[in-house]
């Protein structure tokens, strides 16, 4: 079904790109239209910006692992919570990218100053809807997480996520400002600082700690979540330290 969606949703894509004002131009190629410059330029954009999904999609089935490891009672209740964290993730993801196309476009209009007025912006925004939502998780995680669980064990799968939402909660705002910011930075081009800090923080913030904390210390699946706030945040400190640099500002893509 999701691929036959994905398939259909392209087709309308191209259907839309190709027609009426929002037509394309087919430009042909010819062999001297490569530029060796232009396309050095475009991988060392792209290049680390897919280092980056790629490194964190290991990293999830390594920690999906740890939590598989306590059970499948265990592994229901992180499902639960992780699927909140998605809903709130895809609508911060789409500020994110929001953020990322306004920051091009004002540096290209070689304005900084409007690039990080709308970076913060985007960040004030972001930060009332995960709050809002941090909110909710702290008071209703356990009648929420009962919409989705029935049958046996679903006591024990209720009390675990109510526990795992209330840790995540906390995460909320670390979401937003990380979500917000580096959204500016991979617009603004600086792709490798965001794969760097990704990449640490998911690897020795998250992973190690959540192997001690739910398999060593016996903590469990909250003794998991508690190493994701910990990326969660720690990740947000350093985008947000990377961001009031203003390094951005300067760079060349």
């Amino acid at each position: 079904g999701f691929t036959i969606a994905g398939m259909v949703g392209a087709v309308l894509v191209a259907g839309v790109l190709m027609s009426g004002r929002r037509s394309l131009s087919w430009i042909p190629f010819r062999g001297g239209a490569f530029n060796r410059a232009d396309a050095g330029r475009i991988l060392n954009v792209g290049v680390p910006a897919g280092l980056e999904q790629a490194q964190f999609n290991v990293a999830f089935m390594i920690y999906t692992r740890i939590i598989a490891s306590l059970g499948t009672t265990a592994l229901a209740a992180h499902g639960v919570t992780l699927a909140m964290q998605t809903l709130t993730f895809n609508i911060g993801f789409a500020l994110s990218i929001a953020t990322s196309a306004i920051v091009g476009q004002t540096l290209g209009a070689k304005r900084p100053d409007l690039a990080e007025k709308a970076s913060y912006m985007t960040m004030r925004y972001s930060l009332v809807f995960m709050s809002v939502v941090a909110v909710i998780l702290m008071t209703l995680g356990g009648q929420i997480t009962s919409i989705f669980v029935g049958g046996e064990n679903s006591d024990a799968v209720v009390d675990i996520a109510r526990q795992t939402m209330f840790i995540f909660a906390f995460a909320l705002p670390g979401l937003a400002i990380s979500l917000s910011l580096s959204g500016s930075l991979r617009g603004a081009g600086d792709t490798r600082a965001v794969l760097y800090i990704m990449a640490g923080c998911t690897w020795i913030v998250r992973l190690i700690p959540a192997y001690l904390l739910a398999i060593t210390f016996g903590l469990g699946v909250p003794g998991a979540w508690l190493a994701a706030i910990a990326d969660i945040n720690v990740r947000a400190a350093i985008m947000f330290f990377r961001f009031r640099r203003g390094k951005w500002k300067h760079m060349k893509v």
